[in-house]
């Protein structure tokens, strides 16, 4: 009887990688639909403010939804900033590079 509850090690690795895929679908699928979200949300507030032209329905719209512009450019600037950062110190190490080995 015990010998059929030791799995063996292959087992465990396809059990794994299918738990692994799992989560990785499960991430993938939560993103796609707050993406969706998001996009839909702003086509909502563009539409509004289309149809009405007017100043107060945008300032009414705007103030209702700001959270929906806001909190995506936080999130996103943390990311981008951080690349921009690795772009600089990538060049500043060439830079560095070429003019310890004189390449200029």
């Amino acid at each position: 009887m015990a010998g059929n509850q030791i799995s063996s090690p292959d087992r465990r690795s396809d059990q794994k990688t299918a738990e692994q895929k799992q989560k990785d679908d499960e991430h993938v699928t939560v993103w796609t639909f707050l993406w969706v979200l998001l996009a839909f949300k702003i086509a909502t507030v563009v539409a509004i403010i289309w149809a009405s032209r007017s100043w107060e329905a945008g300032a009414l719209v705007t103030a209702t939804t700001w959270p929906f512009l806001i909190i995506p450019a936080v999130a996103l600037a943390g990311p981008v900033l951080y690349r921009v950062r690795v772009r600089r110190v990538r060049a500043r190490r060439t830079q560095l590079m070429r003019s310890e080995w004189m390449l200029d």
